[in-house]
This record gives C-alpha cells, structure tokens and sequence, in this order.
C-alpha cells in the first residue's frame, strides 16, 4: 500500500490513489510503520489509528512514553520471526487487537485531528 503523500501526474490519479490508501487502511487489522532512521514520529500513527488500525512499530524519539500505551511496540533489531509471531498473536486475539486499537483511535480522535490541532493552537 503506498502512502498518498507522493505527487502524481494528475489531480484525479492523486485522488484516487488517496480513496484506494483509505480504503485498505480501514480494512487492515494492523499496520506496521517505521519511524525510519531518525525516529520521527510520523503522521501515520495518527491515520492508522484514526482507521482503527492496531499499530505495531518502534518508538519514536518525541511522544514515546504516550505512544507505547497505544501501539505495539517492535524494534528493528527483532529478528524476522518474533515479528511474524508478534502479528500472529495480534490476530488471533481479536477482542485485545481491537481494544488497543479503539483506545488508540479514541486518543488521536480526542487530540490528533485537523481539527484538534488548530483548536489546541488557537485557544490554547
């Protein structure tokens, strides 16, 4: 699935590619992201947790102590199979892969939309 951030040639090839990255984000189960070498902390965790995605990822360096309450943490250093035996258990326990990921959604709905956001900077 590629993130709709990339430019493409035309406005409506933009578009679509942006309803087809929401529409498979909002059916994964899970979505594993990187915080890529310098641990950023990206947008990302907020759109799959808006989707109601369950998170698994490694910590950034800003946010981290908020964020492990609400993802899975994994490192870069874990070996190919723990990650896969760390997903395998995420699915086949449902009830808890969907609690953590709507005390997730509830958190970015309560302080990481748009609307949140400006809100926090103009009256706060």
């Amino acid at each position: 699935m590629l993130h709709p951030g990339y430019t493409y040639p035309t406005e409506a090839a933009s578009l679509q590619l942006q309803q087809n990255y929401w529409k498979q984000l909002q059916s994964a189960e899970l979505c594993i992201i990187c915080t890529s070498t310098f641990r950023y902390r990206v947008r990302k965790f907020v759109e799959a947790a808006l989707a109601g995605c369950l998170v698994l990822s490694d910590l950034p360096a800003d946010g981290a102590d908020e964020l492990q309450k609400f993802i899975v943490v994994v490192d870069r250093s874990h070996r190919a199979q723990h990650l896969l035996d760390v997903v395998k258990w995420w699915l086949d326990h449902p009830l808890e892969r969907i609690k953590k990921a709507r005390a997730a959604q509830a958190n970015a709905m309560a302080w990481y939309t748009c609307r949140t956001l400006v809100e926090n900077l103009v009256f706060r």
